[in-house]
């Protein structure tokens, strides 16, 4: 059992890598750590504090991240109304249409996983299972 464990683990690493190499939208193809991006803008104006908060990465890297994504007409930069030293980040057009295809991607995923996992009881399970995993990449990663 073990072993048909690693190797599954294994496959679904693979197959998330795979599916977040680049993705063609409508407008643009993406790498996934710009998808990250876009999904942690998501559909408001936000700091890029905010975005560095939810990727869990510096503010640095997320300013050379955006400023990648400006040149590419995916993000933009406004002024932020409720203080002028900082400036927010939206997507653009292009950008939430990037965002919300790729958004429809996840949902249908998430959808075909409770159609086969009908029951309560088996999505909890999945669900622990799911964070027990992540935890422990996130150590391996740290360790």
């Amino acid at each position: 059992m073990k072993n048909i464990l690693s190797y599954d683990i294994g496959r679904l690493i693979f197959q998330i890598q795979k599916m977040e190499q680049g993705q063609d939208f409508d407008c643009v193809t993406l790498s996934a750590s710009e998808l990250h991006v876009i999904d942690a803008i998501g559909t408001e104006a936000v700091m890029l504090r905010v975005i560095a908060e939810r990727l869990q990465i510096t503010k640095g890297a997320v300013t050379q991240q955006i400023n990648h994504l400006v040149d590419k007409e995916i993000v933009e930069k406004i002024p932020n109304p409720k203080d002028r030293r900082s400036q927010l980040v939206t997507l653009t057009t292009c950008g939430r249409e990037a965002y919300l295809q790729h958004q429809s991607m996840h949902d249908q995923l998430i959808a075909r996983l409770m159609t086969e996992l009908s029951s309560e009881e088996a999505i909890t399970v999945f669900h622990k299972g799911l964070q027990v995993l992540i935890k422990a990449l996130e150590d391996a990663k740290h360790g």
